[in-house]
């Protein structure tokens, strides 16, 4: 796992809990964000060969 800087880690836990604010199913964990943000990503800029 890469260390994230105290803005983006505080950008991400509000990310989650906002989520968890509306998610009808099991709740949302960083990791769970950060992999489908990652997998998105690749999906969209990966494959057009863009930058991240």
């Amino acid at each position: 796992m890469v260390r994230l800087e105290p803005p983006v880690l505080a950008a991400l836990d509000a990310w989650v809990a906002r989520l968890n604010e509306t998610a009808s199913g099991p709740p949302w964990t960083r990791g769970e964000v950060v992999q489908a943000a990652l997998v998105r990503a690749l999906k969209e800029r990966g494959a057009a060969g863009e930058e991240p």
